[in-house]
């Protein structure tokens, strides 16, 4: 009977450690890293049916496009993010699974590589009807076959997403700087914000005068800290405010839109697309306006 026993706790340790490598089980179904994710009855999952505990639904493959009918976390650069009871799901539109790991959730692809966080214990425990303060999370980035570029835990203030090889970092109400996809401060931290950078040029404020500026990939400053408010340069055009209004200039500080609109919500795309960007005149008014050149 002893004997009986020692073998079947031997062979559940085995089916647990051969499991933990790659594989998953999704009761009934499994998924494994390189593999796609296909319903068996493919009628239900054209319906929608859940998987048991899991926070997506069924996923059905057709002429190579997903159908899903969960709400994905994210879908950029062609890879979609899910978080699941277990953890979070990367897959590409092929249904092709790329990254499953424990973390309680992750952002967009951008650059590549997509910023991952793990929340950990409360270190006090829960009261009924107490404020809890949030509890801390370890954050990291992993690249596109899932491995952790930047693993958990070893920087903190990470930027949320990487562009042209960079992202912000800074310590909690601390000034900023750009890190490489290595976790090397490349430009020191000692703007009051910065922004990502786009076209070469990054947005950055000065900590004495509190006016942006733009610098280059060397931490070189190319466009004078003059403005009250600057965004990303997008279709060769940087959205900036001075004197109280906005304008436009190019990476080589040229007006290309003069001063005349009204600033709005510093998170609304501003941007130049198709040669247009949104702008509202003193009345609060919204419309479109086109580049002088």
């Amino acid at each position: 009977m002893k004997v009986k026993n020692i073998m079947i706790i031997f062979m559940l340790t085995l089916i647990l450690m051969v499991a933990s490598v790659n594989i998953y089980e999704t009761y009934g179904e499994e998924f494994v890293k390189g593999q796609s994710i296909i319903a068996k009855n493919q009628k239900e999952a054209s319906m929608g049916l859940s998987f048991p505990q899991l926070n997506i639904k069924w996923l059905d493959l057709k002429d190579n496009q997903i159908i899903s009918y969960g709400t994905p976390e994210g879908f950029d650069e062609g890879i979609f993010a899910l978080d699941l009871s277990g953890g979070t799901l990367c897959f590409d539109t092929s249904g092709k699974i790329i990254a499953f790991g424990d973390y309680s959730g992750v952002y967009g692809f951008s650059d590549g590589v997509a910023k991952v966080y793990k929340y950990l214990p409360q270190s006090e425990p829960y009261v009924p009807g107490m404020i809890m303060a949030p509890p801390g999370r370890m954050e990291g980035f992993i690249d596109r076959e899932g491995n952790e570029i930047i693993p958990l835990g070893k920087l903190y203030g990470l930027g949320d997403y990487f562009s042209e090889g960079f992202a912000v970092i800074s310590e909690y109400e601390e000034n900023k700087g750009y890190i490489n996809k290595a976790g090397e401060i490349v430009i020191p931290m000692i703007y009051k914000d910065a922004r990502e950078f786009s076209e070469g040029l990054a947005p950055v404020q000065s900590a004495d005068t509190m006016l942006w500026g733009f610098i280059d990939k060397e931490g070189k400053q190319v466009i004078p800290m003059m403005y009250e408010e600057a965004k990303p340069f997008s279709e060769g055009c940087a959205y900036v405010v001075k004197g109280g209004k906005t304008g436009y200039i190019d990476t080589a500080g040229n007006i290309v839109v003069d001063f005349k609109f009204m600033p709005d919500d510093q998170y609304k795309d501003t941007g130049f697309h198709g040669g247009m960007a949104v702008a509202r005149d003193s009345s609060g008014k919204y419309g479109y306006q086109h580049r002088l050149h």
